[in-house]
């Protein structure tokens, strides 16, 4: 991957977009989801190059989570735990976008974490 942004610009604009919706919809509870990866066919350059950026990436959104009391949802581990049981192509076509089995992976995880804090989704834990 070239990094053609920086990390530091990166969390600037995901800061503006947050604090920005909070001041249009402050009544909405916003649920912030960790950038995940699984690698599969890369070369051992691109796989350090890519984990160093989406683990920097990570960081700062659980962080960003805390400090806007958003809703944070996790999503390496359980794709992790989900390439135990399926290749990495099964859950991601490209090593970061979803095949359909990986959006209903995060859309599982996802419910799970938000019904915790929001009752209308309790029936769906």
């Amino acid at each position: 991957m070239e990094n053609k942004y920086s990390i530091e610009k990166w969390k600037e604009t995901y800061i503006k977009v947050i604090k920005r919706t909070q001041a249009a919809l402050p009544n909405t509870t916003l649920v912030l989801c960790e950038p995940f990866l699984l690698p599969f066919n890369w070369s051992e350059g691109k796989t350090k190059s890519w984990v160093a950026i989406v683990k920097a990436m990570q960081t700062i959104v659980r962080q960003l989570a805390k400090e806007h009391k958003t809703i944070f949802v996790s999503l390496q581990e359980p794709f992790n735990k989900a390439k135990e049981k399926a290749p990495a192509k099964y859950w991601v076509w490209d090593g970061v976008h979803p095949m359909p089995a990986g959006h209903e992976l995060i859309a599982r995880h996802w419910i799970k974490e938000v019904s915790k804090k929001l009752d209308f989704l309790k029936n769906y834990r």
